[in-house]
Formats: structure tokens, C-alpha cells, sequence
């Protein structure tokens, strides 16, 4: 059964595309950490507020 998935992994595939799941994935490996904790992360980060665009950032830098 090389092409077998455990159940949780067919339910992550239903609600990520392919370029998320291998994102997750790398930043696991970068990060040394499970693939869990990285989306844990990312969903923390992104439901904490809305955060000022780069580009403005860079904007206010430069003044």
C-alpha cells in the first residue's frame, strides 16, 4: 500500500491545495518542527489582526 494515506492526511489535502501542503511541509523541515505546529502557527498569525502590508512598511522606513 505505498499510496495509502492515513485519514487525517486526506482530510488535510480536501482544504489545502499541493503548493500549501509542500510550504507546510518545508517550513516543518526548516523549522525542525511537525507540520501541525507550523499551520497552528500560521492560522495563529493571520487570525491575530491585520497586519501592516510590506510594502507600507518599507514606505515608512524610507521617510
Amino acid at each position: 500500500m505505498a499510496g495509502a494515506r492515513p485519514k487525517d492526511q486526506r482530510r488535510a489535502d480536501y482544504f489545502l491545495y499541493t503548493w500549501q501542503i509542500r510550504a507546510i511541509r518545508h517550513l516543518a523541515d526548516e523549522r525542525s518542527e511537525p507540520p501541525s505546529q507550523v499551520v497552528r502557527e500560521l492560522l495563529s498569525q493571520a487570525l491575530s489582526g491585520p497586519a501592516e502590508p510590506p510594502a507600507t512598511a518599507e514606505r515608512a522606513a524610507v521617510r
